[in-house]
């Protein structure tokens, strides 16, 4: 299956380039590495080490990249579904499935686990 090749060269990407999948995140959904950052409970500072230092091998720590492998999990579903600008607004729109929060605020409370479970759920039928 196609996509599912593309999905697992994502994860494969993000292992060997984490700089690159910040910058896609960044993109897709319309956020900050500051964002980022917070998403992940890291800092600003470390994501920016990160993407500056990608030729020096700084990774992320095993259960911050296990985080960002799932944020790329997350923008690789919804990029698929809707393209990077509906996702951008989905992120940003009262979800009534999430008690009439925006994922985005979701997220960047730091639960990304529960709108990813919402994306794969909705993924079964459609998200919309």
């Amino acid at each position: 299956m196609a996509t599912e090749a593309m999905r697992v060269n994502t994860m494969r990407l993000i292992d060997a380039a984490p700089d690159h999948e910040l910058d896609e995140l960044c993109r897709v959904f319309g956020i900050s590495q500051a964002d980022v950052a917070r998403i992940l409970g890291t800092t600003p500072r470390t994501v920016s080490r990160w993407r500056a230092s990608s030729a020096n091998r700084a990774n992320p720590r095993p259960a911050v990249a296990r985080s960002l492998r799932e944020l790329a999990r997350l923008r690789w579903l919804l990029e698929t579904d809707l393209g990077a600008d509906a996702t951008q607004h989905w992120l940003r729109a009262p979800n009534p499935a999430l008690r009439g929060r925006a994922p985005l605020d979701l997220m960047l409370e730091g639960d990304y686990e529960r709108v990813l479970g919402l994306v794969i759920s909705l993924g079964q039928g459609g998200l919309y």
